[in-house]
C-alpha cells in the first residue's frame, strides 16, 4: 500500500474545469502559483528568442469582420473565469450553479449541434 505522502503529486495534470471529469487537485493557491512560475518562464524564453529590434505591428482588420461562435467561446468562458476569480462568493455560486445544470441535463445531446468544421474551399 503507498502512502499518500509517496505520491509524487507534480506528476498530475492540471485538471480542465470545463470538462465533465473530476480530479482531486491540489489546493487552488498553490496551482495559481505553479501556473504563475511556468508562465513567468514561458514569457523569458519567448523573450530570449526575440531579436533586440523586435516590434508588434498592428494590422487593422476589415470593419465587418465578426469572430465566429468557435473562436469566442473560449475566450469569452477564460474571460468570465477571470473576472468571477476576484470574487470567490460569487464565483463558488456561480461554480454551483453551473454543476446543478450540468447535473439536470447529463445523458442529453444537443438536437443540432454546432458545426465547427472549416468549410471546404470551391475552386
Amino acid at each position: 500500500m503507498q502512502n499518500y505522502t509517496d505520491i509524487d503529486y507534480e506528476s498530475f495534470p492540471v485538471a480542465d474545469l470545463f470538462l465533465d471529469l473530476h480530479w482531486i487537485q491540489l489546493s487552488a493557491a498553490r496551482l495559481v502559483e505553479q501556473r504563475a512560475v511556468r508562465e513567468a518562464a514561458a514569457e523569458r524564453e519567448l523573450a530570449a528568442t526575440l531579436p533586440q529590434d523586435h516590434k508588434v505591428i498592428l494590422v487593422p482588420t476589415d470593419p465587418l469582420y465578426s469572430p465566429r461562435e468557435a473562436e469566442l467561446w473560449p475566450i469569452l468562458t477564460q474571460t468570465v473565469q477571470q473576472c468571477l476569480l476576484r470574487h470567490p462568493s460569487v464565483h463558488s455560486e456561480v461554480t454551483a450553479a453551473v454543476r446543478r445544470v450540468q447535473a439536470d441535463y447529463r445523458g442529453f445531446t444537443n438536437p443540432r449541434p454546432a458545426n465547427l468544421a472549416l468549410p471546404k474551399n470551391k475552386k
